[in-house]
């Protein structure tokens, strides 16, 4: 490229290793160790193509000079762009416009970080030692950080040595040192455009004169609050953490979210001491249901088994009107149950007395409710569903659509409707459901009961029925519609209507 090439593109397709790096902290002008790096592009021949890291690193360079432009990159001309790359374990010295990835950018660095140590006299900047572009064209410096050691005179940044009137920067950090004369800062020493949504390290910088660091295009943040997540959560897209193992924010890594207590974390729900997500909100609740039915996007793994439990009572839907829901009047948001009858849903749900109401379901569909099917070693225990309309074809309940696990001191006083296998706790049962109840109306054609529509194999106890259960063919029961298991201790006073095989 130094040639004259000018514009060609490269890719690494893997780590880059230009020296031996066992010793590299002790570099400097005297101490250097067997290849010497010529910066890819010059003031003279800028570097006006792309050069994609892919992730990747180069590590190892060494560049001691007295020339401007010193970088892994000497010069980023217009159009030129730098992305996902990092130096590691080097060791930069120039003059003017020096910088552990470019020392000069009049195009776009995007995903770039530094963890070397950069040195030079004037534009001295951990990335980028100053970042111009043209009367024309903009320079952009974007998802970039340093961790590495910077060390100038004048216009010295952590990030960005000098950021003239044509250079935004955006979402970037620096926890690396920085000392400097005048003008210096720990992102960016001096700024003449806009800074957004860049963070430090409290106490970075170090010298006599100005620390630009203050001046409220930055955010100071200590070492407590990097390695909690929260400066990854608040760089945004393109970064993550793995927390409680990186000390600081990464590109890319896993994402970080910030729950309801203001604390982070790399699950979408936060967990308690026992493993078990806590659920305060209708989003939460919708969030655990995402994860046990693998619909999350960000990476998240599906786990069926996962464990929740309910902090308060939930409201999916404002449920003023709720008696008038149907299938043709609906309010703001439907429900998708947890599990279903390909992926049951193995984990427990506690609700530790609280409730969920304003669910709506008109599904043509099986396995519809709250949880749509609770597999073996599924529990549903302590929870309530209030204020609500769930309808679907077969095997359809308030709290479960079909149960295969244990459901125990839960209650329905919605109206569930479907064509067969209804019921008000449980559409189908196969397992135990103990210390229940429905005042809820159900409604169906065959198999509806007000706790369960068919018990197949289960037990039903301590449970009772006050609802209005109606079929309109056959098998229908105020507490089991038909069963094929064991009932004991129940009791029904609600109104029982249907054809055939009535009680």
């Amino acid at each position: 490229m130094n040639s004259g090439q000018r514009s060609i593109n490269g890719k690494l397709t893997a780590d880059i290793e230009l020296n031996d790096t066992t010793n590299w902290t002790s570099w400097n002008e005297s101490t250097a160790p067997a290849n010497s790096w010529t910066p890819i592009g010059s003031d003279a021949n800028p570097f006006k193509g792309t050069l994609d890291g892919d992730g990747h690193s180069v590590s190892g360079i060494y560049v001691n000079s007295n020339e401007h432009y010193q970088g892994f990159v000497g010069y980023l001309g217009v159009n030129g762009i730098i992305q996902n790359i990092g130096v590691k374990e080097s060791y930069v010295k120039g003059v003017f416009s020096t910088g552990g990835v470019c020392g000069q950018n009049d195009g776009l660095m995007i995903n770039c970080y530094n963890s070397g140590n950069v040195t030079g006299s004037y534009y001295v900047g951990g990335v980028c030692g100053r970042s111009t572009g043209t009367n024309n064209e903009y320079s952009f410096l974007t998802n970039c950080y340093n961790t590495g050691k910077v060390t100038g005179h004048e216009s010295v940044g952590g990030v960005c040595g000098l950021n003239t009137s044509h250079g935004p920067i955006s979402n970037c950090y620096n926890i690396g040192s920085v000392t400097g004369s005048f003008k210096f800062g720990s992102v960016c020493g001096h700024n003449d455009h806009t800074v957004t949504n860049c963070y430090y390290l409290e106490g970075t910088t170090d010298g006599i004169g100005i620390d630009f660091s203050d001046s409220g295009k930055v955010f100071a943040k200590s070492a407590e609050q990097f390695a909690s997540g929260e400066v990854a959560y608040l760089l945004g897209e393109g970064w993550g953490q793995t927390i409680g193992t990186d000390e600081y924010p990464v590109l890319g890594g896993e994402k970080v979210y910030q729950y309801s207590d203001g604390t982070y974390g790399n699950t979408p729900l936060q967990a308690g001491e026992d493993g078990f997500y806590l659920i305060s909100t209708a989003d939460e609740l919708r969030l655990f249901a995402a994860i046990v039915n693998g619909t999350l996007t960000d990476g998240t793994q599906q786990n069926t088994a996962a464990n929740g439990r309910l902090t308060a009572d939930i409201l999916l839907n404002d449920t003023t009107n709720w008696t008038s829901w149907n299938e043709t009047n609906a309010p703001a948001n439907s429900w998708t149950p947890i599990g279903s009858g390909s992926q049951p849903f193995s984990g427990t749900l506690d609700g530790d007395g609280h409730s969920v109401s304003g669910i709506y379901v008109n599904n043509t569909a099986n396995y519809q409710g709250l949880v749509g099917y609770l597999g073996e070693g599924g529990t549903l225990q302590n929870l309530g569903v209030k204020a609500s309309y769930i309808k679907g074809v077969n095997r359809v309940g308030g709290l479960c659509g079909r149960n295969n696990g244990t459901v125990t001191n839960c209650y329905n006083t919605g109206s569930v409707e479907g064509n067969n296998y209804v019921g008000g706790v449980c559409g189908e049962n196969s397992g135990p459901v103990t210390n229940c109840y429905n005042t809820g109306s159900v409604e169906g054609n065959n198999y509806v009961g007000g706790l369960c529509g068919m018990n197949y194999g289960g037990t039903v106890s301590n449970c009772y029925n006050t609802g209005k259960v109606i079929g309109t063919t056959e098998a229908i029961g105020g507490v089991c519609g038909w069963n094929d298991g064991t009932v004991t201790n129940c009791y029904n006073t609600g109104s029982v209507e249907g054809n055939n095989y009535v009680g």
